[in-house]
């Protein structure tokens, strides 16, 4: 699993390429305690081929009025460069796996 710390336009310039292959966009919050327990959930992932570009949402205001505090982490799918579904929060590693397994289905 690759995961890069981008900007806003960063992530949607490099998820939407498709060569990326599978992607995943995750708004978050460092100080939340559910995006710290998504990040350790990613770290259980390390066989994946996926990518994460991962956007602090308190780097960029405008995206903190989007994505209030009880919505983060918000995962956005794309597969190819396309847009296949979004999803707020996973509890486990197994869940988040099930979840990419049903929309990598769906491609």
């Amino acid at each position: 699993m690759k995961i890069e710390d981008v900007d806003l336009a960063d992530a949607m310039e490099q998820s939407k390429n498709p060569e990326t292959g599978h992607a995943v966009v995750c708004f978050h919050d460092p100080s939340l305690q559910s995006c710290r327990n998504f990040s350790a959930i990613l770290g259980e992932m390390k066989d994946s081929s996926l990518h994460v570009f991962r956007v602090d949402v308190t780097l960029e205001p405008e995206l903190q009025s989007k994505f209030p505090a009880e919505q983060l982490p918000a995962l956005y799918f794309f597969s190819q460069g396309l847009p296949m579904g979004r999803k707020p929060v996973f509890k486990t590693s197994a869940e988040f796996r099930s979840w990419l397994k049903f929309l990598d289905g769906l491609c």
